[in-house]
C-alpha cells in the first residue's frame, strides 16, 4: 500500500495566485518540501510532469537523501531548446503586455494549442480538455503563467547542475514519441548525467503520457517502484 499526496503547485489549477510570490523552481520545491513536512512524511518517491519533473528534480536536488525514487514525465530540462525566443521575450515587461493583449485571440482559438499536446486526438477523452482550460479562465492565471517566464532561464541554468547532481538516483524517463512540448531527444542528456535512470518511449503518444495511455503510463510507474 502506498500513500499519494498531489498537491497543486501554487498558481496552477483553482489553487490561489498570490501577487508577488517568488515562482520560481527553487521557491516552488522549498514549498513542496514543507508540504512534506507538514503531512510528516520523512522519505519519498517523486512523480513529476513538464515543469512539475524539473521542479521534482530540484526537489530531489535540494534534499537528496529524502528521495527514494523519481518518475519524471517530459520533464523540463535545459537540452530542449526549441522555443527559447519567445521565453525570453514574455520575461520582458513589453512581452507580456502584448501576451496580454492578445488573450482575447488566444482564448477565441478554443482549445487548439492543448490539441497539440497530444500524439493523437482521438485519444483525448471526454472531459479531459474542459478540465485543463477551466482553471485558465482565472484572469490571475496567466500573470501566474509570466512570472514562470520570468524565471526561466535561470531555473534551466540551474537544473542543469541539478541533473548532474542526481547521478546515483534511480529515476524512470517517460516520453511521447510526438512530444512537441519538450523534446524526446534531450532525454539522451539526461540519462547522460543521470546513468541510474532508464527511458520509456511511448509510440504515438504526445506531452501528456498519462492521459493519452494511462494504462501504459501506470503499469511502467508501478513497475518501477515495487522493483
Amino acid at each position: 500500500m502506498r500513500t499519494v499526496y498531489a498537491p497543486d503547485l501554487l498558481g496552477t489549477g483553482y489553487s490561489d495566485h498570490p501577487a508577488g510570490m517568488d515562482f520560481s523552481m527553487t521557491a516552488a520545491a522549498k514549498r513542496l518540501w514543507e508540504f512534506v513536512d507538514g503531512v510528516g512524511v520523512k522519505t519519498t518517491d517523486i512523480v513529476g510532469s513538464s515543469l512539475g519533473g524539473g521542479i521534482a528534480v530540484r526537489m530531489a536536488s535540494l534534499a537528496p537523501e529524502r528521495v527514494n525514487k523519481l518518475v519524471l514525465a517530459a520533464p523540463v530540462n535545459p537540452w530542449s531548446r526549441h522555443g527559447l525566443w519567445i521565453t525570453r521575450l514574455l520575461a520582458t515587461k513589453p512581452g507580456g503586455r502584448m501576451f496580454l493583449g492578445m488573450l482575447p485571440l488566444i482564448r477565441a482559438s478554443g482549445d487548439v494549442w492543448l490539441k497539440r499536446l497530444f500524439g493523437d486526438p482521438k485519444k483525448i477523452r471526454p472531459g479531459t480538455l474542459e478540465g485543463y482550460t477551466m482553471p485558465l479562465l482565472q484572469p490571475t492565471a496567466w500573470q501566474y503563467g509570466l512570472s514562470i517566464m520570468r524565471n526561466w532561464h535561470a531555473d534551466l541554468r540551474q537544473l542543469e547542475n541539478d541533473y548532474a547532481a542526481l547521478e546515483d538516483k534511480q529515476a524512470l524517463l517517460v516520453w511521447g514519441d510526438r512530444d512537441v512540448a519538450v523534446r524526446r531527444s534531450s532525454a539522451n542528456e539526461i540519462l547522460k548525467r543521470m546513468p541510474k535512470a532508464r527511458l520509456e518511449v511511448l509510440r504515438g503518444v504526445g506531452h501528456i503520457p498519462y492521459e493519452e495511455e494511462p494504462e501504459d503510463f501506470n503499469r511502467l510507474l508501478v513497475e518501477f517502484l515495487r522493483n
